[in-house]
């Protein structure tokens, strides 16, 4: 499998990240985009080929450290502070998607959003060199916040794929075709349970926020915005009615750029009471 360029593969497949991405130097934009094309393609292995010997032996090759294979080799390359463990649970959270998805509790869904988002703030931590303990929980927060309005934007788009990532607990026992062709009361429950997500979302937000303190400044910057952009789908999904039954929640792009400006004044404001 040929790794893509990782900057045209942010540019076609994040355009939230790619934008924010300009707020980082060089380097730091290589090594973020980087990681972004090889979480892609542990993505495209679960949603386009579905091959689940081609994921597994990946995991073992990353547990082992086996630069043999080409992808553990680019991932370790991108920094000598990439830790495996977060990598191989990312890739145990897309094995999961190869099987019925249908999520019973916000225990559940929580955790499936540390697999495959939380995992990624910690390796973003890796990639920028932060070594901070404390930073930790910070990242995995923000990682978990980005994936819940994810999955608030995508509901119906995910059960078209046969997953029903809102657990039961907040909408019961729904079928993924349910969820596509909802019944009046169905659809009531669903608008509710995503009140709930997008509520949980905005206080992981607010907790990975306070944890932008360990990234270094331009970091710190590149990753407001992208979660500032990114919590911008939840919040015009809520002004719309909550209503993923009518295409997909966007961000434009001039709303994007002010909502740049905002996170820059945030963080030439921290950056000027550190040095004072």
């Amino acid at each position: 499998m040929t790794p893509p360029n990782g900057v045209s593969s942010l540019k076609k497949h994040g355009r939230s990240f790619y934008f924010a991405s300009r707020f980082l130097g060089p380097q730091d934009t290589q090594r973020a985009a980087g990681l972004y094309g090889i979480c892609r393609q542990i993505d495209d292995l679960a949603d386009e080929t579905q091959d689940r010997a081609a994921l597994a032996e990946l995991k073992d090759h990353l547990a082992r450290r086996d630069t043999s294979h080409p992808l553990v080799a680019e991932y370790f390359h991108l920094s000598p502070d990439m830790p495996a463990q977060p990598l191989i649970d990312l890739i145990e959270g897309a094995l999961s998607d190869l099987d019925w998805v249908a999520l019973d509790s916000q225990d559940q869904l929580e955790h499936y959003a540390y697999q495959v988002a939380g995992t990624v703030g910690l390796m973003m931590c890796g990639v920028f060199g932060v070594r901070e303990p404390r930073a930790v929980s910070h990242a995995v927060a923000l990682g978990q916040a980005m994936q819940l309005t994810n999955i608030a934007r995508d509901l119906v788009t995910d059960a078209k794929m046969g997953r029903r990532y809102m657990p039961s607990q907040w909408c019961g026992d729904l079928t993924p075709a349910e969820i596509v062709h909802p019944s009046r009361q169905q659809r009531e429950g669903l608008q509710q349970g995503l009140v709930l997500m997008l509520n949980r979302a905005d206080e992981l937000y607010e907790h990975g926020f306070a944890g932008l303190k360990y990234l270094p400044p331009r970091a710190r910057l590149a990753i407001r915005v992208a979660a500032q952009v990114y919590r911008e789908i939840g919040v015009r999904l809520q002004q719309q009615g909550l209503d993923p039954w009518s295409g997909r929640t966007v961000v434009p792009g001039v709303d994007k750029a002010l909502l740049a400006l905002q996170s820059s004044f945030t963080w030439w404001r921290f950056d000027r009471n550190a040095r004072s």
